[in-house]
């Protein structure tokens, strides 16, 4: 009897640190998600850089959108696959003003530009930091993006030519490159298996421009101009919304 009574006691703690598991279990979010994410970009270092100087970038802050899967292979490393796009606008102004602060002997009229913008695919790792229906990643990750080299036209009067005005027009122009891509993504339970997800990242990369054209419009004379490095350093914030993957 009192044997029978131990083997019951034993079997009644076996089922509740079972039950136990299972509950905990349930608490935590599943291994997989797929999800979009949209936010702000802010250029920082070269590429915000106004100070007109070879590598100045004149970035403003844009927007980023990033469509991504990400999975934990065990519980304490995952990996993660994501497009991302990043679109950075320039300020003419501020580059119109250090232009004709360079070029006393010359009337520079205006100067207007389109928008940087960097895309591509980063595959990466990253380790899952688990509690109550929440998850923190924190990884690392890189990838191949294309950027482009925004259209410009610069407009100024001739310094030697009474009434020569020159429309500059430098075409858009692409290439690619290696990123790196650091940074803490955050996944939370909103219902059932949707979640709300949220991330910061650092992106790096340098694109050199071999093919960048320009033509004078009014006499549409071509003029060749020499390749351009840029480096983008960018901070993401972002936020989305997606469904977790059992």
């Amino acid at each position: 009897m009192k044997n029978r009574g131990c083997c019951l006691l034993l079997l009644m703690c076996c089922l509740q640190a079972g039950a136990q598991k299972i509950q905990d279990k349930q608490l935590l979010v599943e291994n997989g998600l797929i999800d979009i994410q949209a936010g702000i970009a802010i250029p920082v270092m070269d590429f915000a850089d106004i100070n007109f100087k070879r590598v100045s970038g004149y970035a403003i802050p844009g927007y980023s959108v990033k469509l991504g899967i990400r999975y934990d292979i065990t519980s304490f490393l995952g990996i993660g696959l994501h497009y991302q796009y990043f679109q950075n606008g320039m300020d003419a102004d501020d580059y119109l003003s250090d232009v004709r602060e360079a070029n006393k002997g010359v009337t520079i009229n205006s100067f207007s530009s389109a928008s940087w913008s960097l895309q591509g695919m980063i595959f990466g790792f990253y380790m899952p930091f688990k509690s109550y229906r929440t998850s923190v990643d924190v990884g690392f990750a890189g990838g191949v993006l294309t950027g482009v080299y925004p259209e410009s036209i610069l407009n100024y009067n001739s310094p030697t030519i009474p009434n020569r005005v020159y429309n500059i027009k430098q075409f858009e122009t692409s290439a690619a490159n290696f990123a790196l891509q650091g940074g803490v993504k955050m996944r939370y339970q909103l219902y059932k298996n949707m979640m709300l997800s949220a991330s910061a990242d650092f992106t790096y990369t340098e694109i050199e421009y071999t093919d960048i054209y320009a033509e004078e419009t009014t006499t549409q004379t071509p003029i060749p101009l020499d390749a351009y490095t840029q480096y983008y350093h960018i901070v993401q914030l972002a936020v989305g919304i997606g469904l977790q993957l059992k």
